[in-house]
């Protein structure tokens, strides 16, 4: 019977469903059929180009993968990493971040910033449609349609509270945080999201980070990033991130300061013990020296822009040249607003000698680029002043065009990916889990939570249908696989069979050189031995003696002190050693009401040196 060259879905239908039935798949086929129902079998978010392809030729019976290679059938059937998208839309920088997992690191696939003229950073209508255009050129639909989307708000636009509780169960902890939300937040629980996360739990105590955020804010973060066909699976907070991407360096110092410098907002986390205890977001940044410099200098925001970047503070005043030293002065005044605010985050954390117990400040964000800024903080504050550093599960794709200097500025990126919706595992350096907050409305959480779900199981049920279709030639050579991978199991059992056998021989012709060169005693050298040491109040009623082995003596003495001193005797012998007192049993005698003990000694009979 001749193949149909050129068969009809129909057929190919009663084909596939056929070889599904042999195979034991007639549940899935059913869910397959299902799908078929629709005329589109994935959810309403954009699918995987691929995926669309796969079903496709499935579907028309077209493009099926060749059996004749193993690469080509694991290649079809490869697990598909799932891209994370994270989106940090500033005042003047719009960073974007793509990553993707590969067992326990991160890799970084893709790294944005776009900086937005200053003339258009300050008027917020030009400020929303240049980010909307940008996330639309640089984000492509088909992207977005499988990717986890992240998008980051500033700490200002929240409030953050860290509480403790009893340390009880986890159900307990919601009931209980229930009335502490409503206790320590000033919004009424129906205007906001809320979201909790757990900081260390101890025995007595539990501490927890609460974060809650007006939904009117929410809902305008979110409308801006539907503008550009975004629809995010989460909405993290920027101190939350600093905190996650920072944490590798704060394991190490007992006080530690993270500093995130924006332009239009400042976050500072103080971290005791490498715990997150205290959060503050100011809505002051780097943007605020800019305008000053533009008003005293009379420039453009553009210019003064370049000129912030190319000065800096002056450490060593210059005398001669004024211009200069006004462009520090204002530089300097700005530094100090900063060290003020970090004083009076300080002060309410009620350390008694304020800044002196800092052990370290570490510094992210574009702020805190400032040329000579550390070292004025490091000269004012006395205090140890460092840079955020990559963790050690973070690596960037080769070929990325991100100088080694500018991958700091991407930090909350890679502190909201460490709390995206799949677990990393912890790198040398990250000794704390990442904290995972997410203020996405709840309505939403759930949309996002069906839609990853139904991602999953299309895939799943795409791979299964591929299986299917491959029909019995794809059985066929895994079969064949897995036959020589049997042979050679089989091969290496022999082997090790053979191996042992030689280990045994060798070891009978080991005991039996040892048995020639320690000889043994004579039965008689051994009784002789016996009469000697048994004094007159020990009376033998056995004896066991096994050549080579052990010698076993049962009798009877006048007192247990007298089976002991027996017992020691045969232990001083050179032909006996390891003597034991087994069991002495204390008995009465009928006749004449005379006491004794029965004893049994168990001793070890020492070799005969046999001359070679």
């Amino acid at each position: 019977m001749t193949e149909n060259p050129n068969p009809s879905p129909e057929h190919l239908d009663d084909v596939v469903r056929a070889k599904m039935k042999g195979l034991g798949l007639d549940a899935l086929f059913h869910q397959v059929d299902k799908k078929r129902k629709d005329d589109d079998p994935f959810p309403r978010r954009r699918p995987d180009p691929e995926d669309r392809r796969l079903y496709t030729r499935l579907k028309h019976g077209t493009g099926l993968p060749g059996l004749s290679a193993s690469a080509s059938l694991k290649e079809w059937l490869r697990p598909r990493r799932i891209p994370h998208v994270i989106i940090d839309a500033g005042m003047t920088t719009l960073t974007i971040g793509i990553t993707v997992r590969e067992r326990d690191k991160t890799l970084v696939t893709q790294a944005l910033r776009i900086a937005l003229p200053a003339h258009v950073a300050h008027v917020p209508d030009k400020q929303r449609r240049f980010i909307v255009e940008s996330l639309r050129q640089r984000l492509p639909a088909e992207l977005l349609g499988t990717a986890h989307v992240t998008t980051l708000m500033p700490r200002a636009s929240a409030i953050l509270k860290f509480i403790s509780v009893p340390t009880v169960k986890d159900d307990e902890i919601k009931k209980m945080l229930a009335f502490e939300i409503e206790h320590h937040l000033s919004l009424a629980p129906a205007d906001a999201e809320v979201d909790h996360a757990l900081l260390q739990k101890e025995t007595q105590q539990t501490h927890l980070v609460v974060a809650a955020v007006k939904k009117d804010d929410i809902r305008r973060h979110l409308n801006l990033l539907a503008e550009a066909g975004i629809d995010p699976d989460r909405v993290e907070l920027s101190a939350c991130a600093l905190y996650n991407a920072a944490r590798a360096q704060t394991d190490k110092e007992d006080l530690v300061l993270q500093v995130h410098i924006g332009a239009a907002h400042t976050d500072i986390n103080i971290c005791r013990a490498g715990v997150w205890r205290v959060s503050r977001g100011i809505a002051w940044g780097s943007a605020h020296l800019t305008r000053r410099l533009a008003e005293r200098l009379n420039v453009s925001l553009d210019d003064a822009e370049k000129i912030k970047r190319d000065n800096g503070i002056l450490l060593v005043k210059k005398q001669d040249a004024a211009t200069d030293l006004l462009i520090s002065d204002e530089a300097r005044a700005w530094a100090d607003v900063l060290i003020n605010e970090m004083r009076w985050t300080l002060q309410n954390f009620q350390l008694e000698k304020g800044l002196e117990n800092v052990h370290q400040v570490v510094l992210s964000g574009g702020g805190a680029r400032l040329l000579h800024l550390n070292e004025y903080l490091k000269e004012t504050l006395k205090s140890r002043i460092v840079f955020i550093k990559p963790p050690t599960g973070l690596s960037w794709q080769p070929g990325l065009d991100v100088e080694e200097e500018e991958k700091a500025s991407y930090a909350l990126c890679w502190g909201a990916d460490a709390s995206g919706p799949a677990p990393r595992a912890a790198g040398a350096g990250d000794a704390r889990p990442a904290i995972r907050l997410n203020l996405l409305p709840e309505l939403q959480k759930k949309e996002s939570a069906k839609k990853n779900t139904a991602r999953r199981r299309a895939r799943r049920v795409l791979a299964s249908v591929l299986l299917a279709g491959a029909g019995i030639g794809s059985l066929l050579f895994l079969w064949q696989l897995q036959s020589l991978r049997l042979r050679d199991l089989k091969k290496q059992l022999e082997d090790t069979r053979a191996a042992a056998a030689t280990v045994d021989d060798l070891k009978d012709r080991l005991r039996a050189t040892e048995e020639y060169l320690a000889g043994q005693h004579t039965s008689l050298d051994v009784l002789r031995e016996i009469s000697l040491l048994t004094p007159a109040d020990i009376t033998l009623d056995q004896f066991f003696f096994e050549k080579g082995r052990s010698v076993t003596l049962a009798g009877r003495a006048l007192s247990h002190a007298a089976a002991v001193d027996f017992a020691g005797a045969l232990n001083d012998s050179r032909l006996f050693s390891d003597a034991k007192l087994r069991y002495a049993t204390q008995t009465q005698r009928l006749a004449d009401g005379t006491q004794e003990v029965q004893f049994e000694i168990v001793c070890t009979l020492n070799p005969s040196p046999k001359p070679l």
